[in-house]
């Protein structure tokens, strides 16, 4: 074996997994070989079986058996060689992951997914030099930044916060530019969203890259930022906060005319809106974002945010949708936008859309079939990603679903899952939910229970201002009262619950009222009453006639009408 032969197999050992010519000829290069003299090399030891070659695509990947690696990085060390050897190997990853990032947003993702995913191993090993006692920590620090779509694409979010956080660690006693602090604080500030529980430090991982971006001069961060930080003051119940902040972005980013975050902000703005009670505005904002940037656009995926854009955009309409008696349409829009985010593999994505979307819009219709799967499917991803933002909404409608089968002991699973909820501060939607489960109370006769849940729901519908649930949550109040025996009273709340739908345009919660105001009415024998409270609200839907609330209203207009005949 000649000694360049022998310097290329040492070589080969800083390589955790296969690799290619070029990636050899980087690291050959920081001992002085040419490309000529690691081409002859390679298909020399390849004749000797030392190295093995596979054909890809229109070049070779080589690989070194384990046990031959072993002996190559002890040959390397004694040479002394191998710090060289590795600094070149991260380097040489560093470029790759740079490269990645540019191709990120618009190249189609298994194509992009299967060039750089198999390059995981040695991306793990190269931030195990870096970062340890002969590496270099700058080089890791910007590997790790490099390399962020890779772990949030593949959906490594633990990995993801890990890498990040020791980055940053690191950067502290490390020379850095600010920018390069502002993309891992953005990054692991993301990756802190899907975990749990939302812990005050959260707030101010957010606030550090702000400062850090702009500290960067980074217009770019500092909108990235401000859209995570109004997502994480709705979700932890502040919509109002996030209205503020949203509207510093609107400042910012018109002050700079900067505009590639607009769908971003926009579709943040149509969430905390809906979610604040003016349901139409919030469809129609978002449907025109999803005409703009998802149905007819060709555009990136990605809006630099390390998230979905069509999920993010589309996989928020659902749920007001179904609000507004669009019941179909949101279903087929939630299970259309969750077979997008399937086809492209993206864990996050489909967990999103399925705790958003899928499994409320799927309860709401009472459509047992597709909660079942549904509920299984965001178990499924749930035991294969730690995305453990979702675990709580996950537990609630496994639990709601079997109530709906008839399990007595499906409210105690729902009061776990509510106060999961509470104890991980992600209170976004909790009034309403609360609100179901106060509901069953009252049909199991647990009136004590029902009123105490029902205080604790409006307790978090008027400290977080979430308007969309404010009629529904009087229903269930004035269904409370009508069970109780304050009949009057109930009839009263109903009607203004009835009042307050219709402003908002909520339609399915106005058919849920009317119904159990014109059952009230037929109780106490006023069926013209009943008839003419309940046959409106059902002649202005246009769709969703096989839902459970539908169905529900058909039967007791029915029983309006042939009592009223008697």
């Amino acid at each position: 074996m000649s000694n360049t032969e022998a310097t290329v197999f040492c070589i080969s050992s800083v390589f955790a997994d296969s690799f290619e010519l070029e990636d050899g000829v980087a690291v050959a290069a920081s001992l002085g070989l040419t490309t000529v003299d690691v081409i002859a090399a390679l298909g020399a030891l390849v004749g000797k079986s030392l190295i093995t070659a596979q054909v890809n695509g229109a070049g070779l990947r080589y690989r070194v058996l384990d046990s031959t690696r072993r002996y190559g990085a002890r040959r390397l060390k004694e040479q002394q060689l191998d710090k060289r050897c590795r600094q070149a190997h991260a380097e040489r990853m560093l470029r790759i992951f740079e490269q990645s990032g540019s191709e990120w947003g618009w190249r189609e993702r298994a194509d992009w997914t299967q060039s750089y995913l198999t390059r995981l191993a040695d991306l793990r090993s190269a931030f195990l030099w870096a970062f340890g006692e002969d590496g270099d920590a700058l080089l890791g620090i910007q590997l790790t930044a490099a390399t962020l779509p890779l772990w949030f694409e593949s959906s490594l979010v633990a990995e993801a916060r890990t890498r990040v956080e020791a980055a940053l660690v690191v950067s502290q006693t490390t020379e850095c530019a600010p920018l390069l602090k502002a993309k891992l604080s953005l990054a692991r500030s993301w990756s802190m969203m899907f975990g749990r529980p939302y812990t005050p430090d959260m707030g101010q991982a957010w606030l550090s890259a702000f400062e850090f971006a702009r500290q960067a001069g980074s217009i770019d961060y500092q909108l990235q930022a401000l859209v995570g930080a109004a997502y994480f003051s709705m979700d932890t119940g502040n919509i109002d906060q996030a209205i503020v902040l949203l509207n510093e972005f609107r400042t910012l980013a018109d002050s700079h005319h900067y505009h590639e975050f607009d769908p971003e902000y926009g579709s943040a703005l149509a969430w905390a809106k809906g979610h604040a009670g003016d349901i139409l505005q919030s469809i129609s904002d978002l449907e025109s974002l999803a005409d703009a940037h998802v149905r007819v656009s060709h555009g990136p995926r990605k809006g630099g945010l390390l998230a979905d854009r069509t999920a993010g955009i589309t996989g928020h309409i659902p749920f007001f949708a179904w609000i507004a008696g669009r019941v179909d349409y949101a279903a087929e829009l939630a299970l259309g936008t969750l077979g997008q985010a399937e086809r492209e593999g993206y864990f996050m994505s489909q967990s999103n859309v399925l705790a958003q979307a899928v499994c409320p819009v799927s309860y709401f219709r009472g459509d047992l079939a597709a909660l079942e799967t549904n509920v299984a499917k965001l178990r499924s991803i749930l035991e294969m990603e730690n995305i453990g933002v979702w675990f709580p909404v996950q537990s609630f409608f496994a639990a709601a679903l079997d109530d709906l089968r008839g399990d007595d002991s499906a409210e105690v699973r729902m009061r776990i899952a509510i106060d999961d909820f509470v104890d991980s501060r992600f209170v976004l939607r909790l009034p309403g939910l609360i609100g179901i489960l106060a509901e069953i109370y009252i049909r199991k006769g647990k009136f004590d229970l029902a009123s105490d849940a029902l205080d604790l729901a409006e307790k978090y519908e008027k400290q977080q201002s979430e308007g969309w649930c404010r009629a529904e949550l009087r229903r269930v109040r004035a269904k409370f009262m009508q069970q109780t025996n304050r009949v009057a009273e109930a009839e009263q709340l109903y009607i203004m619950a009835l009042e307050d739908a219709r402003t908002r345009g909520a339609r399915s919660h106005q058919l849920r009222i009317a119904t159990d105001l014109a059952n009230q009415f037929n109780q106490t024998g006023r069926f013209a009453d009943a008839s003419a409270m309940l046959r409106p609200v059902m002649d202005q839907l246009s769709e969703g006639f096989t839902t459970k609330d539908y169905l529900a209203a058909t039967r007791v207009l029915a029983d309006a009408v042939r009592a009223g005949k008697k």
